[in-house]
């Protein structure tokens, strides 16, 4: 499965790359998250760990995902992988005449490890619809809570 949800902040990117990298607020806007914190002393970059913590329909569930890619302040990308679903995903910011256009792209696979690649993707025989999965609703309102926390700073609208 591949989701994509595309939005214009209108916040210089340097300061949307330093709302969007701040690991103890991500409970704060992405849905489902409790916390989160990087392993051990490393700040954010390629090859850190992140701990996060989701809450699940009875409990809560405890995941590790490793950055893959750091280019301040224009990409980052993440992985996690669990026994049921691997996630692939990357943020890019690009500067714009109205601010910065923040991308996020996600790929959703079944399971993790050397099964996973002997498994359709999720996406594969997905016939499209009228209606996005329930998953793209999840990111587009993460986002749209990322973007309303960015533009409440006190900095004035990007011109």
């Amino acid at each position: 499965m591949y989701l994509t949800v595309e939005k214009v902040v209108r916040r210089r990117r340097e300061l949307v790359w330093q709302v969007l990298t701040d690991v103890a607020s991500l409970g704060a806007w992405v849905e489902g998250l409790a916390e989160a914190e990087i392993l051990g002393n490393e700040d954010p970059d390629v090859d850190a760990r992140l701990r996060v913590t989701r809450r699940g329909r009875a409990d809560r569930e405890v995941h590790t995902c490793e950055i893959t890619a750091w280019r301040p302040p224009e990409m980052l990308a993440l992985e996690a992988h669990t026994e049921r679903r691997s996630v692939f995903g990357r943020i890019t910011l690009e500067a714009v005449p109205e601010g910065t256009a923040l991308g996020v792209y996600v790929e959703i696979g079944k399971g993790g490890g050397l099964a996973s690649f002997f498994k359709p993707a999720y996406g594969l025989m997905w016939a499209p619809s009228n209606e996005p999965p329930a998953a793209q609703a999840i990111y587009e309102r993460s986002v749209a809570a990322l973007v309303a926390r960015i533009e409440a700073h006190g900095e004035r609208p990007f011109r």
